[in-house]
């Protein structure tokens, strides 16, 4: 009952131009999109926070570790540093959609 009420409000609302901001557009959509919009910034921000892993891992380990030795930690936290990312905004989003959904009109 509640959730037909908030849909009705909704569609008023969507009709006096409101509710058409990017926000309530990024977080109230289809899925598919917030899984795509997810992956998009994964892959942006996999190799920077890969980079500045591998950099610290680097410095730690100043003398016994050299710059192939940092190319190869760049590649292994960037893919694992990707897999987090995602995992991270699609909870995020998740969570943001589903409180989002669930507050009162």
């Amino acid at each position: 009952m509640a959730g037909a009420d908030y849909e009705e409000v909704r569609r008023q609302l969507r009709e006096r131009g409101y509710l058409e901001g990017r926000l309530e557009r990024f977080v109230l959509r289809d899925p598919r999109h917030l899984l795509r919009s997810s992956a998009k910034a994964a892959l942006l921000g996999a190799p920077v926070l890969g980079a500045l892993l591998a950099a610290a891992a680097v410095a730690a380990n100043r003398p016994l570790l050299g710059v192939r030795d940092a190319l190869v930690l760049w590649l292994y936290f960037t893919v694992l540093a990707g897999g987090v990312l995602l995992a991270l905004d699609l909870a995020a989003a998740g969570i943001v959609g589903a409180l989002a959904r669930r507050r009162a009109p």
